[in-house]
């Protein structure tokens, strides 16, 4: 099994117990637990194991992953894990440092946490907002069939798991994104959608739930409901006032996940 460099850091969970040698760790735990259905690469196959442990905090923020060491624990060649550890680095679960290699990036902080929810609530403001007079004018040519998907959404994540790991909320992140990214697209605005999608915004979330799950299920899905309500409703003003008091309600309620 592979050991992994752990750092002298705040960010350990509560219980870590420190190596007797500072710069050795136990094996990491890595799992090849695939969610990407019936033909992972090898690739995906380490990106989710990584992905998984890093939520999971089987391995700490700033933690040193070395590619040699995760190839031989994952069993596999040093190809699909290079490829995995590049990719955890393009959407910031990880660093990548020109001497050191990668490592662990850090949990937000609350500081950071504030500023990823200014850049979602303005990007998505904006592309529910919409360019005409009046908020989300675009809803009046809003075919039955664009909402359905989000209402099947809806239903999907009334009956998601959110428990404390990452197995049991990870169904209800991805859910929670792709309902978001389907709100945006009807916006008509694909540069808002890359924007948003850049920010890696349920990524950086997900981290947070580790340990306590999806804090605000409840809440969430009764604002999800408003949202998808008004769309039913081609009430354009609601809906984008729902979206603001989604935005807003989350932002306060999460932020006591920040350790």
């Amino acid at each position: 099994m592979a050991a992994l460099t752990q750092p002298t850091s705040p960010d350990r969970p509560p219980g870590h117990t420190q190596p007797t040698d500072p710069d050795r760790a136990p094996a990491s735990g890595l799992a090849l637990r695939s969610v990407r259905g019936d033909r992972p690469s090898l690739a995906d196959l380490a990106y989710d194991a990584l992905a998984e442990a890093i939520f999971d905090r089987k391995i700490n923020p700033g933690a040193r992953l070395r590619i040699e060491a995760l190839a031989a624990e994952l069993e596999m060649s040093i190809t699909p894990v290079r490829e995995a550890l590049a990719r955890t680095a393009a959407v910031g679960l990880t660093r990548q440092d020109t001497n050191r290699g990668y490592t662990v990036a850090p949990v937000l902080d609350a500081a950071q946490f504030h500023q990823l929810y200014a850049a979602r609530r303005a990007i998505e403001s904006a592309a529910v907002r919409g360019t005409g007079e009046t908020p989300a004018a675009w809803i009046a040519d809003l075919a039955p069939a664009n909402v359905r998907p989000l209402r099947s959404l809806l239903s999907k994540m009334a009956r998601a798991g959110h428990g404390a790991s990452y197995s049991d909320y990870s169904y209800f992140s991805r859910l929670d994104h792709e309902l978001h990214v389907r709100l945006i697209e009807l916006g008509g605005n694909p540069f808002l959608l890359t924007a948003f999608e850049s920010l890696n915004f349920h990524l950086h979330m997900s981290r947070l739930y580790s340990g306590a799950g999806v804090a605000d299920y409840d809440e969430a899905h009764a604002e999800h409901t408003a949202i998808i309500d008004a769309l039913d409703r081609r009430d354009g003003l609601t809906l984008w006032r729902s979206c603001e008091a989604h935005m807003l309600g989350a932002e306060a309620r999460l932020v006591s996940l920040i350790g």
